[in-house]
Order: structure tokens, then C-alpha cells, then sequence
């Protein structure tokens, strides 16, 4: 959340997007949507103090290893 309002990233639909709540109109702006190839790890983000920046997580590799484990106890 910002002064102004607050900004969000929306995994409804795809691809999943950015959008800007502005308080004083009330109104909901799109400002930009992802590459459908990120998985989300959690929706939230971060907004830089001078707003130029949105720092949000994603999940874009997965790997998966099967062990062996000999005499265990």
C-alpha cells in the first residue's frame, strides 16, 4: 500500500497480473501481466518508496530428487 493506493498481483485468469487500486477514484488499473510460465509461490509484492519498482515472488523451477538410503536405523 502506497498514499495513493495499493498495488496487488492477481492470479485470477491468466495470465496473472499486476493491478493498481486507487483510493481516491476508487478504481482498479491494470499495469501489466506475467509470463503464464510462473508459478506463484505467494501472491503478494512489494512496491518500492519512489513506486518505479514491484518486487514479487515466483516459482520458475522445480526440481525433484530421489535418494537411496542404505542401513538406515
Amino acid at each position: 500500500m502506497v498514499e495513493q493506493g495499493i498495488y496487488a498481483v492477481s492470479r485470477e485468469g491468466a495470465p496473472s497480473t499486476v493491478n493498481f487500486f486507487d483510493l481516491a477514484s476508487r478504481r482498479v488499473t491494470r499495469l501489466g501481466a506475467f509470463d503464464n510460465s510462473l508459478a506463484w509461490a505467494n501472491a503478494g509484492c512489494a512496491v518500492s518508496p519512489d513506486e518505479r519498482w514491484i518486487l514479487f515472488e515466483a516459482l520458475d523451477q522445480t526440481v525433484s530428487d530421489t535418494k537411496l538410503v542404505e542401513n538406515f536405523r
